[in-house]
């Protein structure tokens, strides 16, 4: 697997981010925020995903570890493929992402670029992200939301 890539950003095309490592072109799917750190820089480094398919191999490129690690535990839910887990952790940081997911938060996700169909996989995914978050249901913050993932605002419930 090719897990990171450190070179110099050479254009970003609908198709992707070109990063030339040592003379050699990779076009990476990436996320905006990759995309974005590659801006102007000279050097760039992004944390990467290598798909491998049958007809295809295509990298997806992150700014930072987190935004890979849900974007792997995304692929592990049953019809979410590439294109839908980079839309997904495309829409805000991983973490938001991770605590909107358990607390299935119908504002933040229905912001996503999605697809209708694709919608339905963010109940299944909170299966899986869930457990990464540190919340637990039984839990009210002050904001009385039972679960809300707020660091140091918890009450006795």
């Amino acid at each position: 697997m090719i897990a990171r890539l450190r070179g110099k950003p050479v254009a970003s095309t609908p198709e992707g981010l070109l990063i030339d490592v040592g003379g050699v072109g990779y076009l990476v799917a990436a996320t905006p925020s990759a995309v974005r750190k590659a801006d102007g820089a000279e050097e760039v480094t992004v944390e990467t995903y290598l798909h491998v398919r049958e007809d295809a191999m295509q990298l997806y490129g992150f700014a930072e570890r987190a935004e890979r690690e849900l974007f792997i535990q995304l692929l592990s839910v049953n019809g979410v493929g590439p294109k839908v887990a980079l839309a997904i952790v495309s829409g805000s940081p991983a973490e938001e992402l991770r605590r909107a997911i358990v607390r299935e938060d119908a504002v933040q996700l229905l912001d996503l670029p999605l697809h209708r169909s694709d919608q339905g996989h963010i109940g299944a995914s909170k299966r899986i992200v869930g457990t990464d978050v540190g919340v637990r249901g039984g839990d009210v913050c002050r904001c009385g939301d039972r679960g809300c993932g707020r660091q140091g605002e918890r009450q006795a419930g």
